[in-house]
């Protein structure tokens, strides 16, 4: 996973967003991160549970990949 500025972020499809912030002791430390989209009608990134939005993002990265389907069985099967 790469985090990219919020500018660059597609408006199209669900993406990770997260609230980067520097800090003396570590300069870029992940705040939170949350599963979200942009909202045409709000005109704001939106996880779907904060009606207001989000608490300005300012970066963003490609939602990781889902496990195949035989993963999850494997895993399933051990456990």
């Amino acid at each position: 996973m790469e985090w990219q500025p919020i500018e660059t972020a597609p408006k199209d499809r669900r993406i990770l967003l997260g609230k980067i912030v520097g800090h003396p002791a570590h300069p870029t430390a992940l705040w939170w991160a949350v599963a979200g989209s942009w909202s045409e009608r709000w005109q704001n990134w939106n996880d779907g549970i904060e009606p207001a939005g989000l608490a300005s993002p300012n970066h963003w990265c490609d939602l990781p990949k889902m496990p195949r389907a035989e993963a999850v069985a494997v895993h399933e099967e051990i456990n």
